[in-house]
Formats: C-alpha cells, structure tokens, sequence
C-alpha cells in the first residue's frame, strides 16, 4: 500500500470540513460541537497562511484518508490527526504520525481525551511516553 503525505491545499476545504465534523471526530474532539461550515472556512484559510501550524493530507494512490496537524506553541509541536472513518482499523493513525513526525524535527505533544483508547495505542506504540494526567486527558510527548 503505496502511501504519501501532502501539504494542505485550498482544494481540502470541504474535505477536511466533512472529516472534523465526523460523529467519533467530534466526539474524540475536546470541543465535541459540530463546526459550521462557514466558521470552517475562515479557519481553514487563516490557518493556511499561518506559519505555526502545518497540516499534511494522508493519500492512498491519490486518495485522501487522513489528516494530520502541527501547531507551533512554545517549544513544541502539538499533534492532532485524524483518519476518514472507511479507513480506520487498518494502522494508518501509526502510519501517518510516522511520516508526519519525518517532517519535522523537534518536540511533539498531543494530549487524548482518556475515552480513546485507540490514540494512546497509537502514541504509545511510537514511543511517545506521558508526561502529564488529568481527569479528561493524558498529555505524551517525544523529542526526535
């Protein structure tokens, strides 16, 4: 299985749109309200310009499946990601760290909400360790 990762481009508006706004998306998601499309659209294009976040597209054989996302703050990256639903199951949140992580050089955080097993799985299995604990979350980091 042929993967790649891609920058972000204005085509992905509506795609990442349907993708964040995924029943388990949201319910994963910290804030768990569904976005509206034109609140969307203004972060979409603000964040495209922005220089501290990246977000890179998982394709399959030029097909869209996931996506993941760095946001500068102090002096790390913090992660999210996430993987279109006909394709969860099959490793790929493993896979599109990895190549994610390839990218970029320094300090990654993510913090997962303590009802997702899966994303610790994934964390973990990187060797992401964690370096804080709450009644809602746990925050991992790596530095590579």
């Amino acid at each position: 299985m042929k993967l790649q990762l891609r920058r972000l481009e204005d085509k992905d508006c509506l795609l990442l749109f349907e993708w964040i706004n995924d029943p388990e998306v949201r319910r994963n998601a910290f804030n768990s309200k569904e976005i509206n499309l034109e609140e969307h659209k203004e972060w979409f294009y603000n964040i495209r310009k922005s220089d501290y976040s990246k977000i890179y597209v998982l394709e399959q054989e030029n097909e869209p499946i996931g996506q993941i996302r760095f946001d500068r703050e102090k002096d790390y990256w913090k992660i999210s990601y996430s993987i279109d639903r006909r394709y969860r199951g099959q490793g790929l949140g493993t896979r599109i760290l990895e190549l994610g992580i390839s990218k970029i050089k320094g300090k990654f955080r993510a913090w997962v909400k303590n009802g997702n097993p899966k994303s610790k799985k994934v964390f973990e299995k990187l060797g992401f360790v964690q370096v804080d604990r709450s009644e809602e979350s746990v925050e991992y980091e790596i530095i590579t």
